[in-house]
């Protein structure tokens, strides 16, 4: 009961990168608390949306495991920090 009431009343506040847009997903907790569902939403965007955009947000900017060995080589090797970023942006973009 008290996790229920808890989860019902934290809310998280996020900013998109585009101000003013209108989307938001409202989420609640049952009362049984076992799982999740959306209370109210709204999809409208005052920006363009799209796969290459939402990757392109520095959340989403993740290295893969292969990138990640990659770097960690060069590092132990002491490539300078230069060389590195550009190999990182003619392999992944």
């Amino acid at each position: 009961m008290f996790l229920n009431s808890l989860l019902n009343k934290y809310i998280i506040y996020h900013r998109t990168y585009k101000l003013g847009c209108e989307m938001f997903i409202y989420v609640r907790v049952n009362k049984d608390a076992d799982h999740m569902y959306i209370a109210r939403s709204c999809h409208t965007h005052n920006h363009e949306t799209s796969q290459t955009l939402f990757q392109l947000y520095p959340e989403n900017r993740n290295l893969d495991g292969k990138e990640l060995s990659s770097i960690e080589n060069m590092m132990n090797l002491k490539v300078k920090a230069h060389v590195m970023c550009e190999e990182l942006r003619t392999t992944i973009g």
